[in-house]
């Protein structure tokens, strides 16, 4: 059961930084700049994202792990998003 909980995490959390870059390639393929502030933007709500995905962890319980499992890919996304961006490869 461990196992294909970390697989979910896994799976959404590096799904969301190939969807932000395909995203900002579609935004420069429009023309359009990159908004201000959006790289802060996304670690602010990585990090919201991280609380709140191990607050409902302990309050909730094992019968929410899909809600959760969904909760930490997207914290693990985000964060890995803005840690990608950082780097230059996103």
């Amino acid at each position: 059961m461990r196992r294909w909980r970390l697989f979910r995490i896994f799976t959404i959390g590096a799904s969301v930084p190939i969807l932000f870059a395909v995203s900002q390639e579609v935004a420069r393929a429009r023309g359009q700049e990159p908004a201000p502030g959006l790289v802060a933007a996304l670690a602010v709500l990585a990090g919201l994202l991280l609380v709140r995905a191990y607050m409902n962890e302990r309050t909730r319980g094992p019968e929410f792990y899909w809600y959760n499992d969904l909760e930490w890919g997207l914290a693990v996304g985000a964060a890995s998003a803005v840690g990608l961006r950082f780097l230059g490869w996103v």
